[in-house]
């Protein structure tokens, strides 16, 4: 496939391949840089899925005013865009290049309490929380949410906490269009559609995910996890709807 970036045309193929997404393919390039690029509703992954061809569609032209709006001087940690790249026939954006995170490991990881045990002391992993943490108040203070605050989105390589899929990143007039349920502060949801986001993402949306990836990293249980078990069994609330009741993990009815 052909694309062209500031510094002239690049031809990617599968031997260049380093990541497939639902949204996105990305391609290694010198320098140390990878290649983003959106797929289309042409895409033979998007065959015969209407919703989803549409759903590129929309999510194509969206990045035309989004991606030259990109915030600059954000955190050293964010993954962000260093080149557009741009259909060589339409001169439509189509992607992006950004530094290449390598040899990094999703922060999804370091829940898993085996994988914790046998690399990852608690020492390490709070270093990691607090890389984070700094990262996110570099974004705030420039007027940036992160939104889909996803620990598979987040890379971690040595003691640092790399954040990939930029373009996904709340500012200005673009909200984030993703996000990932289990993380989803309460605040922005209705108990009638729980895991849905009825509200915009704000820093303290983005505040609820790191203090709910500090709860899994570090002690290994969910904000809402564990088994409510109240000493009237027809009083049990439903999983779903324990956040807006306040049985989190802590409450004492919580087993």
């Amino acid at each position: 496939m052909n694309v062209l970036l500031s510094t002239g045309p690049v031809r990617v193929g599968p031997r260049q391949a380093i990541g497939k997404g639902g949204e996105a393919d990305v391609y290694r390039l010198p320098g140390g840089r990878a290649l983003k690029l959106w797929k289309g509703p042409d895409h033979a992954d998007l065959r015969g899925l209407p919703e989803e061809q549409a759903a590129a569609r929309a999510r194509i032209d969206l990045l035309q005013a989004k991606l030259p709006a990109f915030p600059v001087h954000l955190p050293s940690r964010v993954v962000a865009p260093l080149d557009l790249a741009r259909d060589p026939a339409s001169g439509r954006l189509i992607g992006f290049v950004m530094p290449l995170v390598d040899a990094a490991t999703p922060l999804a990881r370091f829940h898993d309490r085996a994988f914790r045990t046998a690399h990852a002391s608690r020492a390490r992993v709070t270093t990691l929380l607090l890389d984070l943490a700094g990262t996110l108040r570099g974004l705030h203070a420039a007027g940036v949410v992160v939104g889909d605050l996803s620990d598979l989105n987040l890379l971690v390589r040595g003691d640092e906490v790399h954040l990939i899929d930029a373009d996904s990143l709340q500012f200005g007039a673009f909200p984030c269009p993703v996000y990932t349920a289990r993380l989803l502060d309460p605040r922005l949801t209705d108990p009638a559609a729980p895991g849905v986001p009825a509200r915009p993402f704000d820093p303290g949306s983005d505040w609820y995910a790191h203090a709910a990836l500090v709860l899994e990293c570090l002690v290994f249980a969910a904000p809402w996890g564990g088994v409510h078990a109240p000493a009237d069994p027809a009083s049990r609330v439903p999983p779903a709807l324990r956040p807006y009741r306040g049985l989190s993990v802590f409450h004492p009815a919580v087993r």
